[in-house]
């Protein structure tokens, strides 16, 4: 074979392989999203101690929003994970979700924060956990009954170690939900299969 024929197989050889590459790249982000890690700025990514979550309401916790609270620790997780949930009616120091009300300010549905002292940056473990829902602000814009669900189930997955963002396709998307279809109010088979229940079971 002449060099030049070489020349050209070598370089539909790279072609193929920078294509192979890119689609490799555009596929990483959705298939590879952190899972873990214990944020202590933003409180995400921290680990639950074990699949029995414990759950219980903190005082001033409205009645209002504990069909969400129930949906969430229910619904998101002992239906469609290998977890379980517990209700405890008294709130103690290893409680893995204290739901709290607070007002948080204008676009802050919820947060969740690791209460366990020993909750440092970069540990993978939380042995207690809170999470707020801000009353004042939950029931703005549109779909307000879902998008409650949504945040329930977002503040949860914060506590079993996923994180938001803006390209999640289920309940840990940031801000309002797209449209009110169970996707949204519910952990993603990715989300189930490739992070929560291999590491819990």
């Amino acid at each position: 074979m002449c060099s030049f024929g070489r020349r050209r197989v070598l370089v539909v050889g790279i072609i193929v392989l920078l294509s192979v590459a890119s689609t490799l790249v555009a596929l990483t982000p959705a298939m590879a999203d952190p899972f873990g890690g214990c944020s202590v700025a933003t409180g995400e990514g921290c680990h639950a101690d074990n699949s029995i979550h414990t759950y219980c309401y903190g005082g001033g916790f409205p009645a209002t929003l504990e069909d969400e609270a129930d949906y969430a620790m229910d619904k998101a997780i002992d239906r469609d994970t290998i977890l379980s949930d517990d209700f405890e009616s008294i709130c103690n120091t290893t409680i893995d979700v204290k739901w709290l009300a607070a007002d948080l300010g204008p676009g802050v549905r919820g947060d969740y924060m690791c209460l366990d002292p020993n909750g440092l940056e970069g540990q993978q473990t939380c042995y207690a956990g809170r999470v707020r829902l801000n009353p004042d602000y939950i029931n703005q814009g549109s779909n307000d009954a879902e998008d409650r669900k949504k945040s329930a189930c977002h503040e949860v997955g914060h506590s079993l170690g996923l994180q938001h963002g803006d390209s999640k396709n289920d309940c840990m998307i940031n801000d309002e939900i797209p449209e009110p279809t169970a996707q949204w109010m519910t952990f993603s088979n990715h989300h189930i299969d490739d992070h929560i229940n291999p590491y819990y079971g």
